[in-house]
């Protein structure tokens, strides 16, 4: 009852524990400084003081009983009974314990079998050199299982380190993924940023090319117009038909800006699910994808300035040919003209059809050049002659116009059965009518040139919108990538510190294994040694002695290890799987997002696309064809044409909304939405109201405030629902059947 149970000896200034055991000063500073850990050794509760207090009661005790046994022992081990003082040679087989003659006649030992001091210890020394045999073999068990317990540790570690290495390149894995992903997004952004830049880059060069043909046909006409009579007469007909060459408007822009929608819409819904699908089936395909060049047409042939000339004429400066060059795709342009628009565009293309040249400098185009030589030279001899105001037929003076050939003549020419029958006037006369007529067809080309202008100022703009369109999708992207990769470190930093903590205590386990085996070698080694040394004593002092052989017999073999190794299945089965799943769990998908090409320009789109806002200030956007003028509207990026779709719109304190859906031929002609094929339910002045078209409103009965309304199209039943989210209560429902897509409004 007064043994320390660490070191099997009555107890020394025992401390008391929270945990109510007692251990000697000396074994619990002994064993707290090989642990590290202030800890019960018996029950490894944790001290909360690093100086228990003394236990009094049980040191005074324990004082009391070693003062007894010390009094005692001093007197034994004079070779005199401590009860009779008589001499000890004889020993007691039954109690084991020496005896004087008058303890062997006493009633307690009367009956007990005695024997010799010298014959005891000869006997008891064999026996306990026996004994030492199994604590030899128990310490190599133990010094066995304190290398097992080592070698565990060290495993430990190296698993540790080799999961945390496999963790990281899971995660690398992912975060490749996500990278080349997100390349991947950017890149098609760029090839649309591209493909609509190239088209603007176009619609501006060919606008600048019209632009600058018509500046040229002005300038020479006025330069006609200024000059003398005659002259300006015999070439009325070429600049009347460059003022008349057909010169259609420009069309309206449309399908030229970035579908952002596209590359935005449900971002971080696709590219998880895509990172699931990747994981889940461990293979990943890539589309080869073609690039489709866009092709255009050019107007540039339906100018002919000459019917006469005509096949003789360049696209381009609507001229006779000079120096044309003949290019792959079998066009001829004028060389000059061929390197300007070369310059001007940057690309070696052919300025009708646009296909590349694969030569910078295209073979003359002989035949063609020598025919226009021919053509020139005739037109030139014949205006030279008419230059010096002669007839080129008669060599007469030419002093009178016909009206209807619209050209000047001589009397021969006048009196010819030809002209006999036209009237005729004085080239005076002719002139200054026909001048004046001219400067009128003027007026309509300068109109025109101011319509080309503001069209080439609109690519412009457009082309600049493009740019930043791509710019903001582009750091969105990012965005949501950067997100996913901060995910990804903040999950991968998470298991990383599951594992160490795992590892931690695991380590633990094995240190308290090693530090308690330790103990126990320790004492048994010191019970061998005590053992040992009285073996080698004196046959009373050995027989006085009390070994503790209760204690050896306590000597269990340790339990084989067991859960004491990192779970490494827990940390590694499925990481990525569960990585991605976990990932996929925290993003939300939405149904509808806005197409932000469609948007009025007073309303502003969120980034994310899925909110709009009225902003009150028109926005400078570029004036597309998809873009809602006259109604503040906007509409979702996809459109619907089966199932039962459905999606929920917070409308939260706006004053004014209305939300719905409308057909696509309506949305095709949105300057006027009093077409039917547009159903709403909307809030305006205070009132609700259903309707379709936003010049039809009726009013609908609602008892409570509207904060979100569910739109839900029925394909097969034909209806459009609208219901109080909140409350569940039907709206309204408009039976429809439907023959072509709608689209969120």
């Amino acid at each position: 009852d007064f043994s320390c149970p660490v070191c099997c000896d009555i107890f020394s200034e025992p401390l008391l524990l929270a945990c109510s055991h007692s251990i000697c000063k000396r074994c619990l500073h002994t064993f707290w400084q090989q642990r590290g850990v202030l800890e019960c050794p018996i029950c490894r509760t944790v001290s909360s003081s690093s100086e228990p207090p003394l236990n009094i009661v049980l040191h005074n005790m324990c004082e009391a009983v070693l003062r007894e046994r010390n009094r005692r022992m001093s007197v034994e081990m004079e070779g005199l009974c401590s009860i009779h003082r008589e001499s000890l040679s004889l020993f007691c087989v039954k109690d084991q314990r020496p005896l004087c003659i008058k303890c062997k006649n006493s009633r307690l030992h009367s009956r007990h079998t005695v024997c010799s001091i010298q014959e005891a210890s000869q006997d008891l020394k064999q026996v306990l050199q026996m004994k030492l045999k199994p604590l030899t073999e128990k310490i190599k068990i133990y010094e066995d299982f304190k290398q097992s317990c080592v070698n565990t540790s060290v495993h430990i570690k190296k698993q540790s380190q080799s999961t945390e290495t496999l963790i990281r390149r899971e995660f690398a894995k992912l975060h490749q993924f996500l990278w080349d992903e997100e390349k991947t997004r950017i890149a098609a952004l760029k090839d649309e940023e591209e493909q609509r830049s190239q088209e603007m880059k176009k619609k501006i060069d060919k606008t600048t090319i019209q632009i600058s043909s018509i500046l040229d046909t002005i300038s020479v006409i006025e330069k006609q117009i200024h000059g003398e009579d005659l002259p300006f007469l015999l070439h009325y007909n070429s600049s009347l038909e460059r003022t008349q060459a057909k010169l259609e408007n420009p069309e309206k822009l449309s399908g030229v800006l970035i579908n952002v929608a596209k590359h935005l819409s449900n971002l971080s819904f696709q590219v998880s699910e895509k990172m699931h699908n990747f994981v889940q089936y461990n293979y990943s395909t890539q589309k080869r994808r073609h690039r489709c060049l866009p092709v255009s047409t050019s107007n540039n042939m339906d100018y002919r300035p000459s019917l006469t000339e005509d096949d003789f004429s360049c696209p381009v400066c609507c001229d006779i040919f000079s120096d044309p060059l003949l290019l792959a795709c079998s066009h001829s342009i004028c060389k000059r003209c061929l390197h300007t628009f070369w310059q001007q565009r940057g690309v070696l293309e052919c300025p009708i059809c646009r296909t590349v040249s694969s030569s910078s400098e295209p073979p003359l185009n002989i035949v063609l050049h020598n025919m226009c030589e021919a053509v020139l030279r005739e037109r030139n001899r014949r205006m030279s002659v008419e230059m010096e105001g002669l007839c080129s037929i008669h060599r007469e003076s030419l002093s009178l116009f016909c009206v209807k050939d619209q050209r000047p003549l001589c009397i021969k020419c006048k009196n010819s059965r030809l002209h006999s029958r036209h009237t005729v006037c004085s080239i005076q006369e002719a002139s200054q009518d026909l001048k004046s007529a001219l400067q009128m067809k003027l007026k309509t080309l300068l109109e025109k040139i101011k319509i080309y202008e503001d069209f080439k100022q609109s690519c412009i703009n457009t082309g600049n919108h493009i740019k930043k369109q791509s710019q903001t999708t582009e750091t969105l992207i990012r965005s949501e990538f950067q997100k996913f990769h901060q995910f990804l470190w903040d999950e991968e930093e998470a298991r990383i510190a599951a594992l160490k903590k795992d590892e931690e205590q695991k380590s633990q386990i094995m240190k308290t294994k090693i530090d308690k085996i330790t103990i126990q070698i320790s004492s048994v080694l010191d019970t061998i040694k005590g053992v040992e040394k009285q073996i080698q004593g004196d046959d009373l002092s050995f027989l006085l002695v009390k070994l503790v052989s209760a204690t050896i017999s306590k000597l269990e073999n340790p339990e084989k290890l067991s859960g004491v190794l990192i779970n490494v299945a827990n940390h590694l089965s499925n990481l990525m799987f569960q990585v991605s799943g976990k990932m996929q769990s925290l993003v939300q998908y939405t149904p509808v997002v806005f197409d932000p090409n469609t948007a009025h320009a007073g309303l502003m789109v969120s980034d994310d696309l899925i909110t709009v806002e009225y902003k009150g200030e028109l926005q400078l956007l570029p004036n597309n064809s998809e873009r809602f003028e006259g109604y503040i509207s906007v509409i979702g990026s996809e459109g619907l044409n089966s199932g039962a779709p459905y999606w929920d719109v917070e409308v939260g304190d706006n004053t004014a909304w209305a939300v719905g859906i409308i057909s696509e031929s309506v949305y095709e002609h949105r300057e006027n939405l009093s077409r039917f094929g547009l159903w709403y339910v909307g809030f305006c002045n205070g009132k609700y109201g259903k309707g379709y078209a936003p010049e039809i409103l009726t009013l609908l009965r609602v008892s409570d405030k509207i904060e979100r309304i569910r739109v839900q199209v029925d394909f097969n039943k034909g209806k459009v629902i609208f219901t109080d989210s909140d409350r569940n209560i039907c709206l309204h429902i408009f039976k429809q059947s439907f023959r072509e897509r709608v689209f969120p409004y």
